[in-house]
C-alpha cells in the first residue's frame, strides 16, 4: 500500500505537468497564429509595393476596436500597440511567445527528469 504523503506527491507533480504541457501547446499554437500573420503581411506588403509602388498599412485599430481601461499609462501602451503596424506587432507576438514557450518547454523536461519517489517509485521496489 502507498501513504498518503506520497499520493499527494504524485497528484501534485501531475498537475504540475499537466499544467506545462497545456502552457507548451498554447504557446504553440499563439506562435504559429503569428508566424503566420506576420508571413500574410509580409507577402501583402511585398504585393502592394511591388504593384501600385506604396503599401497601406493595417493596424490593429483598423481591425479591432480599442480596449479600454482605468489605468491611463495602461491605456497609451495599449493605444501605442494597438496604433503599430500589424506587421511589427505580429513579429514581437512571435518573439514573445516563442521565447515562454522556450521557458515552458524547459520547465516541462525539468519536471519529466526530476526524480520521483511516489507510486510509481514505490511500485517499482516491489
Amino acid at each position: 500500500m502507498s501513504d498518503p504523503i506520497s499520493l499527494a506527491v504524485d497528484q501534485e507533480r501531475s498537475a504540475e505537468l499537466f499544467k506545462a504541457k497545456i502552457a507548451v501547446n498554447v504557446s504553440l499554437v499563439v506562435t504559429l497564429i503569428a508566424f503566420v500573420t506576420f508571413a500574410f503581411e509580409l507577402l501583402r506588403h511585398l504585393y502592394q509595393w511591388l504593384r501600385y509602388g506604396e503599401v497601406q498599412t493595417i493596424t490593429l485599430s483598423s481591425l479591432l476596436g480599442t480596449p479600454v481601461v482605468a489605468w491611463a499609462g495602461v491605456q497609451k501602451i495599449i493605444g501605442y500597440v494597438w496604433e503599430s503596424k500589424l506587421l511589427v506587432v505580429a513579429m514581437a507576438v512571435m518573439v514573445l511567445v516563442g521565447w515562454f514557450h522556450g521557458v515552458f518547454d524547459n520547465a516541462l523536461r525539468d519536471l519529466k527528469a526530476k526524480p520521483h519517489h511516489g507510486l510509481e517509485a514505490q511500485e517499482e521496489n516491489e
